[in-house]
C-alpha cells in the first residue's frame, strides 16, 4: 500500500469522531426542544369534552310509546313511558328520569318552558321540581298552556249522545278556573286528534298550532315513517317507525 492511500485513510479516521459529535450535537438540540412540548402536552390532559349535539348519536331509539315534546326554546325533549317520564339535553346529552304517581297520558311545554303532564291529575314542572298539582281527577289530554295556567281534559261517554269532553281550564298554580262539558264533535275519530277549546277567549285553538309543526314523511319503503315532534329549530325531530319512537338529528327543518 503506497505511502499516499494509507494518508487518506488516516485522515478519514480522523473525521470520523468530529462527525459523530457533530450529529450528537444536533440530535441533543433536537430533543431539547420536542421534550418540553411533550412534557407539557402530558401534564394538560386530555382535551376538555365539549357539550354539543355531537355528543348524541344522529339516531337513538326512546322507550315507551308515549307522548313527546321539545322545549320551546332550549334543545331540551321530554317524552313519557308508562309510569315514568323523562328529559334530555340535546346539547349535553344529560338525562333526567321521573316517576310519576299515575300513568303518563300527556305533556307537553308551556311557552314559558314549564313542562305541564298528565298523570291522572295536571302537574306543573320546572328545572325538574314540582310546582303544583291538580285537584281534578281522571285527566287525559293536555291541550296547551301559558303563564296564566292551561288547558286540560277529561273523556266519557254517554247514551244517545256519544264521547262526551269535560274541558277543564287551570291557573297557573293548578287550580281550576273554570269547566265545560260538550260532545266530542262528530269529526273527531280519536281522542289523540281532539284539539280542544281556546284556550283563551277569541284564541285560537289550544293545539291548533302542531298539525303544521309536525309534517308527515311518508313512507319509507314498507315502513311507515311520521314525526311526532320537531324541535324549535329543526335540528331534532321524533320519529315513529314501526311503532318505535325514534329521536334523529336533522340538517335543516
Amino acid at each position: 500500500m503506497n505511502a499516499e492511500r494509507l494518508a487518506t485513510i488516516d485522515r478519514c479516521r480522523a473525521a470520523r469522531p468530529a462527525a459523530r459529535r457533530r450529529w450528537a450535537r444536533i440530535a441533543a438540540g433536537a430533543l431539547s426542544l420536542v421534550l418540553p412540548l411533550a412534557l407539557s402536552a402530558c401534564l394538560a390532559g386530555p382535551p376538555p369534552a365539549t357539550a354539543s349535539a355531537a355528543a348524541i348519536a344522529d339516531s337513538r331509539p326512546l322507550a315507551g310509546t308515549g307522548a313527546v315534546a321539545f322545549h320551546p326554546q332550549r334543545a331540551l325533549l321530554a317524552w313519557a313511558d308508562g309510569n315514568r317520564w323523562h328529559t334530555l339535553d340535546l346539547d349535553s346529552g344529560r338525562r333526567s328520569d321521573h316517576l310519576a304517581e299515575a300513568p303518563v297520558a300527556d305533556l307537553g311545554f308551556a311557552a314559558d318552558g314549564d313542562l305541564w303532564l298528565i298523570a291522572d291529575r295536571a302537574e306543573r314542572w320546572r328545572d325538574g321540581r314540582r310546582l303544583c298539582r291538580s285537584e281534578a281527577g281522571d285527566l287525559s289530554r293536555w291541550f296547551g298552556a301559558d303563564a296564566e295556567g292551561a288547558a286540560v281534559a277529561r273523556y266519557s261517554h254517554s247514551d244517545g249522545i256519544g264521547p262526551l269532553r269535560q274541558q277543564l281550564w287551570l291557573s297557573s298554580d293548578c287550580r281550576t278556573v273554570r269547566e265545560d262539558t260538550r260532545p266530542l264533535p262528530a269529526h273527531i275519530r280519536e281522542v289523540g286528534d281532539d284539539p280542544g277549546e281556546p284556550l283563551r277567549t277569541g284564541a285560537a285553538p289550544a293545539s291548533s298550532g302542531l298539525a303544521a309543526q309536525l309534517p308527515s314523511l311518508g313512507a319509507d319503503g314498507t315502513a311507515p315513517r311520521r314525526t311526532l315532534a320537531l324541535s324549535h329549530d329543526g335540528r331534532w325531530r321524533v320519529l315513529e317507525e314501526n311503532g318505535q319512537r325514534i329521536l334523529r338529528r336533522t340538517d335543516a327543518p
